[in-house]
């Protein structure tokens, strides 16, 4: 059992040295050849980031411009349930607001950079989404997008 162990450990301590020297050994690998300029590879559009920091900044907002119904008496009698709906109110809009426009402010980053990116590359958006599937009988040429 502790020869099984050992060996296990040594195993364990191998792949976590040749992955972190194969890493280090690609982040210090240069561009392909054939690229004027070097390699420039595709950003991300940021898209997941504007729509949710969009949903959360939303759902805060909405919910600190509705605080103030909890103090209404005709809607909530009790004060304790007016204090613990206005305390709640404030918390989830403030962590929605927090959470949310970095987000937002990231993903309008992001997005700014992709379309630099592709303003450099003016071919690449379209050229991108082309694809050519192989299948028994032959060849297929097939065009995708999204936003």
């Amino acid at each position: 059992m502790r020869l099984a162990s050992m060996l296990a450990g040594a195993t364990l301590a191998f792949t976590v040295t040749f992955t972190l020297a194969s890493t280090a050994a690609a982040q210090e690998a240069p561009p392909p050849e054939g690229f004027p300029g070097g390699y420039d590879p595709e950003p991300s559009k940021g898209t997941g980031m504007i729509i949710g920091g969009a949903i959360l900044t939303g759902i805060g907002g909405l919910n600190l411009l509705t605080a103030p119904l909890c103090t209404v008496d005709d809607l909530i009698p009790d004060a304790d349930v007016q204090r613990g709906c206005v305390i709640g109110s404030l918390v989830v809009g403030g962590v929605g607001l927090a959470v949310g426009l970095p987000l937002l402010i990231v993903g309008v980053g992001q997005r700014s950079d992709y379309r630099d990116w592709e303003a450099r590359h003016p071919y690449a958006g379209w050229l991108k989404d082309i694809r050519v599937d192989a299948s028994p009988g032959g060849a297929s040429l097939g065009w995708s997008t999204s936003f």
